[in-house]
């Protein structure tokens, strides 16, 4: 998500900045967990009590009339996940520890993601000393664009890895080049085994990237799909704070320990996926494995959901007779709307101006007193994972779509701020609280919507057919916008100065919440067969 850039000062000159996302009318089956009207009593998937509660079903007020006026006995079928009717007699218990534990497995493909993201922010210099490249900027550059190539390559491939491999088996695959990249890393002893490593663990983190949010999106029940969506970007926040952490107790003298911490996540993912961790029971079905699908489901969501699952039938073997889904296919009929949102989705995130922000955070908190980069970093970092876990909890009341307009509308106002402080003279006395002010609350704004929720819409908006392609597509713009902002940033700064990037990022903003008021539906409390139905009927 952030592009390692040059660290340097915002009251700096433009010249030393230069210097220094099937169609609803083909049968298929829904493979829900639970129910979406559940009552949740003062629960968080992400408090740290294991003491799991249990769910009642409780029963649509139009249905339970409807019992009441016929006074009928009550054992209809109906689909979980989507709140349907069931027996309102009898009690529905389920113990969300199977999807809690299996959510957190693939979370650590997301760490992953953001640990290497920020752990070279501090040592690099120190590395390009001791591997014989000190001073060599292109090599330098080539250490950071190395590990977003791989990401791209990764994410590209990712689609493909999904739908043939599996969500499961595309995950333990991904910890692979994870494992690979970190051990090459540790031990490099030139240049180019270092690049060799951060290529490796690009094409790792790359293909977790595409991965982590399709199989979260499927195994997780409706009433939690938004908090259990969140979780991918709270691990990337937790990966950076980690690696922040690390940086700054171990010092960037040990920057060979640091790479070796990378392998642990990893190995976690690789155990746990690989041994524990069931298959999602929608992409099976999706191939007509029935009964591993019942499995999973059962694994997952209880005796009753895999009950349900079986019943629901489906035209998994139709499906499953099928020729792989072509790229192509993304851009067409209504599928264009769901490429289009998954692509334009993460531009507007990238270009909303998060790497500037985190860029210039070392400089700003440094203006304010606090001398330290590497705590500046940790603060931000955890500013930014603070935020995203008070998204999980409000994301089911305020909704994806309240979210990231809010989200931007913050952002874009923050961005307005900083550049008129940053330009304006009169502002000179109180600029540096302004900008110290707008750098916090900016990132506050991005991590309560337009850092989680992206990862948690893609995979909702999409039929399972495309999923993996447009997942695919939208971590392919994000990998490619996260390297452009990186090479486009300090020449535009030198173009127009600091305040003129600000004001482009502010129209960005304004930009994305005009595109997400038209075109985003809004997808809290339903079902993934219910969203596909709203996307491909909606004129």
């Amino acid at each position: 998500m952030l592009t390692s850039l040059p660290r340097t000062s915002v009251f700096t000159s433009s010249r030393e900045l230069r210097n220094d996302f099937i169609s609803p009318t083909r049968a298929r089956a829904s493979y829900p967990p639970l129910p979406a009207a559940a009552q949740i009593r003062a629960f968080s998937p992400l408090q740290a009590s294991m003491q799991l509660p249990t769910y009642r079903r409780k029963e649509p007020a139009a249905f339970v009339r409807q019992v009441a006026t016929h006074a009928s006995a009550s054992d209809s079928a109906g689909g979980l996940e989507g709140g349907g009717p069931g027996n309102t007699n009898a009690a529905v218990k389920t113990s969300l520890a199977p999807v809690l534990f299996s959510v957190a497995i693939a979370s650590m493909g997301a760490i992953e993601f953001g640990y290497h993201i920020a752990i070279l922010n501090g040592p690099l210099e120190l590395i390009a000393s001791q591997l014989g490249f000190a001073g060599q900027q292109a090599m330098l550059g080539g250490v950071v664009s190395s590990f977003l190539a791989g990401a791209a390559i990764g994410a590209l491939t990712g689609s493909n890895v999904a739908d043939a491999a599996g969500r499961k088996k595309g995950l333990v695959i991904s910890s692979l080049p994870l494992v690979a990249g970190a051990v090459l890393m540790a031990l490099a002893s030139s240049f180019p085994t270092i690049i060799a490593g951060r290529f490796v663990t690009g094409l790792g983190v790359g293909l977790s990237s595409c991965m982590v949010p399709i199989y979260i999106a499927e195994v997780a029940p409706t009433f939690l799909r938004g908090a259990l969506g969140s979780v991918t970007q709270i691990g990337i926040c937790s990966g950076i704070l980690i690696a922040q952490v690390v940086n700054l107790i171990l010092g960037v003298e040990a920057w060979r320990t640091m790479m070796a911490v990378a392998a642990g996540p990893a190995a976690v993912l690789l155990l746990g996926m690989g041994l524990v961790c069931p298959e999602s029971p929608r992409y099976l079905a999706s191939k007509g494995r029935r009964e591993q699908a019942d499995k999973a489901a059962a694994w997952l969501w209880g005796k009753g959901a895999s009950k349900n699952l079986q019943s629901s039938g489906g035209s998994g073997e139709q499906q499953d007779q099928e020729k792989s889904v072509p790229f192509s296919e993304l851009f067409k009929g209504r599928n264009l709307l769901v490429a289009t949102i998954a692509f334009m989705m993460f531009l507007f995130q990238q270009f909303s101006g998060v790497n500037a922000v985190f860029f210039f955070s070392g400089s700003v908190f440094k203006q304010a007193g606090i001398e330290s980069v590497a705590l500046a970093n940790a603060v931000t970092g955890l500013v930014n994972l603070l935020g995203t876990i008070a998204a999980a909890g409000i994301i089911e009341r305020l909704g994806r779509k309240t979210l990231l307009c809010g989200s931007f509308t913050g952002q874009g106002i923050c961005m307005l701020l900083m550049g008129l402080a940053l330009a304006i003279p009169a502002f000179e006395a109180i600029r540096t609280p302004i900008v110290l002010l707008g750098t916090i609350l900016y990132i506050l704004c991005f991590s309560v919507g337009c850092g989680p929720i992206p990862a948690l819409l893609v995979p909702e908006l999409s039929p399972e057919r495309i999923r993996g392609l447009a997942v695919s597509l939208a971590m392919t713009s994000h990998w490619t916008c996260n390297f452009m902002v990186g090479q486009l940033f300090l020449p535009l700064v030198d173009a127009v100065g600091i305040s003129g990037v600000y004001y482009f990022f502010a129209f960005t903003c304004l930009c994305a919440v005009i595109f997400t008021t038209k075109l985003v539906i809004e997808t809290k409390g339903r079902s993934l067969e219910e969203i596909e139905a709203i996307m491909y009927e909606k004129k």
